[in-house]
């Protein structure tokens, strides 16, 4: 539990980095520079390189085909890739730095968790996840719904090749966030395997 608290955070900061950091960096304009010269800008600081995996790309195109949410930053690697979604007061990060592992971090600002917000969720990720709409709705709520129980705020689910990790609030802090990604297929195996030799060993009533 305790390292996917630690990957959260980190995940957390690295949205922060990019939010704020590019923000300022865009704004360290000189007073001569022209209205032209900002707009030019801090469209090249946004997007400062063409995403080159394909199918982060494709991943990409897909967020912004089933949602309305719109490129913010896009980190120099290409790897990282921030989204923002105004009518949910969420952001999405689509990381591919692992090509294996792919995944989506979703931070709602919102009061609470939203149908809508959770619309978001399973229509951005379902294609990295290969996995029904509602089926993912539902681990991501009850990811959420086990961090509420958990004195470390945060909660982990992974079924049906689902890895859904999730986080509330702490303190004066704000931001509901679920990150999805596919499973580990061997660990995935491993708990199909482990369910098959539960089930061929289970005692009859006659034992008990």
């Amino acid at each position: 539990m305790r390292t996917v608290v630690i990957a959260i955070a980190l995940i957390a900061a690295a949205i922060a980095f990019y939010i704020f950091v590019g923000d300022s960096r865009s704004s360290e304009q000189t007073p001569s520079a022209s209205v032209g010269d900002r707009i030019k800008s801090a469209a090249t600081t946004a997007i400062v390189k063409e995403i080159e995996n394909p199918e982060c790309a494709k991943l990409l195109d897909h967020i912004k085909g089933k949602t309305t949410a719109v490129v913010q930053k896009i980190s120099p690697s290409g790897h990282e890739i921030l989204l923002a979604h105004p009518a949910t007061k969420s952001t999405i990060s689509l990381d591919c730095s692992t090509p294996t592992k792919m995944s989506m971090t979703f931070i709602s600002k919102d009061s609470s968790p939203t149908d809508d917000w959770f619309s978001v969720i399973a229509a951005s990720a379902d294609l990295l996840v290969n996995r029904d709409t509602a089926l993912i709705i539902a681990e991501a709520r009850k990811c959420l719904s086990t961090a509420k129980k958990d004195p470390t705020t945060s909660a982990q689910e992974e079924i049906s090749g689902i890895d859904v990790d999730c986080a509330l609030p702490e303190g004066d802090e704000s931001g509901y966030l679920v990150a999805v990604m596919a499973a580990d297929p061997a660990a995935q195996k491993n708990t199909t395997t482990s369910a098959a030799k539960t089930t061929a060993h289970k005692p009859t009533g006659k034992h008990r």
